[in-house]
């Protein structure tokens, strides 16, 4: 695992950091689902029980090849805790969970995120949530996974508790829960989001306990007509019905009502 960094214990701090085609591992599965080969998952960092935070980062085309629970392409967060502020996952892939992030027995918290076709074999085309995992302005567009009976092509939620909020899901696939899968029995709160052109279905598994605000609209982001997902602009027109309509209890720098997606909130302006 780690193939460009690998910590165990203690804190981990990144800020203003490229990861770019690592990979981690090379197992492949068989037309019979069978595995063979070296397992190895994060591909950028494996980070084992570590407190991470990452700052203004982003994370490119990295692959791993996990062979078990959590996955994790480009990071791997083996129990702990890691805070992800003002980031871009572009093109990771797993052969397992977790496109992007993948976590196990741990606690993931993402602020003003940027998730553009990560995918995954089986679960969670760009994050597989571990036990914990909160999402507050991210914007996830193009996230899938490929198994005939892999669920969430965008994000699978926490075992225990999820909370996403203020976060837009656009044209995610994935044969159960095109955008959205949570573990039945966690706790999910699913507030001011949007969901748009998700395949087959935008959620699946537990029912949210809070559901307020969400919206089915299209984003309309500047410009994803690009087949490299690295020049998307994937920020808002200024007629996109997402603009001002976030968590009225939060706001964007101008101090107006926080809008929607990675460029809305406290944080919208850091990228």
């Amino acid at each position: 695992p780690g193939g460009a960094l690998i910590q165990y214990g203690g804190t981990l701090d990144i800020t203003g950091t490229d990861f770019t085609g690592n990979v981690a591992g090379n197992a492949t599965y068989d037309s019979q689902n069978n595995f063979s080969g070296a397992a190895g998952c994060g591909a950028a960092v494996y980070a084992s029980n570590v407190t991470a935070t990452v700052t203004q980062s982003q994370f490119l085309d990295n692959a791993g090849h996990s062979g078990g629970d959590g996955g994790g392409g480009a990071w791997r967060q083996q129990v702990g805790m890691a805070t992800f502020q003002n980031v871009l996952f572009s093109g990771n892939s797993d052969s397992t969970g977790g496109g992007a992030i993948g976590g196990y027995h741990a606690t993931i918290a993402v602020t003003n995120g940027l998730f553009l076709e990560n995918s995954s074999r089986s679960y969670g085309g760009a994050i597989s949530g571990g036990d914990d995992l909160t999402v507050q302005n991210a914007t996830f567009v193009g996230n899938s996974n490929t198994l005939s009976n892999g669920f969430a092509g965008a994000l699978q939620g926490g075992t225990v508790s999820s909370s996403i909020i203020n976060s837009i899901f656009s044209d995610n696939t994935s044969v159960i829960g095109g955008a959205l899968y949570f573990p039945v029995g966690s706790t999910v709160t699913l507030n001011y989001n949007d969901f748009w052109n998700n395949f087959p279905a935008d959620s699946a598994g537990a029912t949210p306990g809070s559901s307020v605000g969400n919206l089915v609209v299209d984003p309309l982001f500047v410009d994803v007509s690009n087949s490299d997902p690295d020049l998307w602009d994937v920020s808002l027109q200024s007629a996109s019905s997402l603009q001002d309509a976030g968590d009225p209890t939060l706001t964007d720098p101008d101090a107006s009502r926080s809008s929607m997606g990675a460029y809305g909130g406290a944080l919208g302006n850091n990228f």
